[in-house]
């Protein structure tokens, strides 16, 4: 498949012989990087969710650790990060996470009911004072991610749980 000539913008005539190859080398070069860039970041967050449901900790530790490592990290990374952290039972390490990956992306129900989840799970670790500053928050991401997904399912436990254990 040929590109046929490149014109410059001004002249309208076509640039040299070596120049287009060079042009043409660089094009195919960028968009072959960019796709191989994108299949990459969604075969690690596959690897990442595969390691998590066999319970490979460390597996999913050593995928998640470039991830999370960037200057602006996906929200995804965040995602699986809270959830490891949960997992390893450091709720109290995992409701960062879970918050960054609210703030990276609030539109995902699924983010928002696992910081619910997470701050219920933490609200089991600590005294009874200390829940009620858990308690808000939590009963709002669970209404949140009910708002945003009307058939998010985890979304519905979590208010159901929340209104069977929450005080009067």
């Amino acid at each position: 498949m040929s590109l046929g000539p490149i014109r410059t913008a001004t002249a309208g005539r076509p640039y040299p012989p070596k120049a287009q190859t060079k042009t043409k080398l660089f094009l195919l070069l960028f968009f072959s990087w960019s796709t191989v860039v994108l299949r990459a970041d969604q075969d690690s967050f596959a690897a990442i969710r595969t390691a998590l449901d066999q319970n490979q900790l460390e597996a999913a530790e050593t995928a998640l650790a470039p991830l999370v490592a960037i200057e602006k990290p996906d929200g995804r990374a965040w995602f699986y990060l809270s959830q490891l952290r949960s997992r390893q039972k450091r709720t109290n390490e995992a409701i960062q996470p879970a918050e960054n990956a609210v703030a990276a992306e609030p539109d995902r129900a699924e983010f928002q009911s696992n910081l619910g989840r997470i701050l219920g799970q933490r609200a089991g670790e600590v005294s009874f004072m200390q829940r009620a500053f858990l308690a808000h928050p939590m009963l709002a991401a669970f209404k949140k991610s009910v708002d945003l997904d009307r058939e998010h399912i985890p979304g519905y436990v979590g208010l159901s749980q929340y209104y069977t254990y929450a005080p009067a």
